[in-house]
């Protein structure tokens, strides 16, 4: 008898976004004892069907809209109903194919999801089922930070006026060439900008490599940790995150800093959480004095809803109604 879920996806390493809402989703399920099952993200097509027979709700994970369409696929093969969430911007691949592809992945599922208004607006008019629903999910359990990043981050707090912080999976570029996390920006920003410093978040390492090869200059004002370690506590810790991307999905970074109090600074290239201060990224050099004046006197007011609840709710519909 079908009754259990089955989750594909990646957890950490490596640390991310999507990883981190995965990793997250399980220990929810598992806090609430609800019957499920991970698998990961198998490229075994022969296990999966295996696999897919005995569930009746598969929920996948995944950036590659190829895989997501396989799976979708197979899935209706199998008979198995399919969650789909959608982790980034629906449309936002530098291939025209791409795209379509991953537009058919929407319209194939028996319910896709998706994390911002705008990719709403383009699912709904390929599957009338989507759902716009939150990716955050609070952790279960805090995690320590080292005592070097302690150390850091209370030297940038008795030395500086503000300290920032900001994250990146890893360095990649978006269709337009553009580098999607905005880093190397916040390198001559803050260099110039000496009365604040920034933590730059960068676990894969990518970043470090990047300077390293270029021959760029990071002053003392900039910390980057280039390590596996818990942004949540760092966020925890800072006066301000910044999101300074070219493009973007529901970034937990964001709902993770505003869940705890921690204004964020964020580039208008999607919707965003209301309470963050927004400003368009081609100008962040000029206006970062005025960003500066509106955070001294900026409130949080909207509470962060915790995503397990909305998808849970959906697996309920599931089993009962679907």
């Amino acid at each position: 008898m079908k009754n259990k879920i089955l989750i594909l996806g990646k957890i950490p390493p490596p640390i991310g976004g999507v990883t981190i809402h995965v990793q997250r989703l399980l220990s929810r399920l598992e806090s609430d004892a609800l019957s499920f099952k991970f698998l990961g993200s198998t490229k075994n097509i022969i296990l999966l069907i295996k696999e897919l027979r005995n569930f009746k709700i598969l929920h996948l994970h995944s950036s590659s809209p190829y895989y997501r369409l396989l799976i979708v696929l197979i899935s209706k093969f199998c008979n198995t109903k399919t969650i789909v969430t959608i982790h980034g911007d629906l449309g936002r691949f530098n291939s025209a194919f791409k795209n379509t592809v991953d537009s058919m992945a929407v319209r194939f599922c028996t319910l896709p999801i998706v994390l911002n208004k705008g990719s709403y607006d383009k699912a709904i008019k390929l599957n009338s089922k989507v759902k716009l629903i939150t990716a955050f999910i609070p952790p279960l359990n805090r995690l320590e930070l080292s005592t070097v990043i302690e150390d850091k981050l209370s030297s940038f707090s008795e030395n500086y006026q503000l300290t920032f912080s900001t994250n990146a999976f890893n360095r990649t570029i978006d269709k337009n060439g553009d580098e999607i996390y905005g880093i190397e920006m916040l390198i001559p920003l803050f260099t110039k900008h000496s009365d604040y410093a920034l933590i730059i978040s960068d676990p894969s390492g990518a970043y470090s490599e990047y300077f390293k090869d270029q021959k760029i200059t990071v002053p003392i004002n900039i910390h980057i940790i280039n390590y596996p370690h818990s942004y949540f506590e760092i966020l925890d810790r800072v006066d301000v995150s910044i999101r300074n991307t070219s493009t973007d999905g529901d970034p937990l970074s964001i709902k993770e800093s505003l869940f705890l109090g921690t204004p964020v600074i964020a580039s208008n290239v999607v919707s965003r959480h209301s309470d963050c201060i927004l400003y368009s990224r081609d100008s962040l050099s000029n206006d970062f004095e005025t960003i500066i004046e509106l955070l001294k006197s900026h409130t949080i007011n909207s509470p962060i809803k915790d995503g397990s609840i909305e998808i849970f709710k959906l697996y309920q519909q599931f089993f009962g109604n679907i």
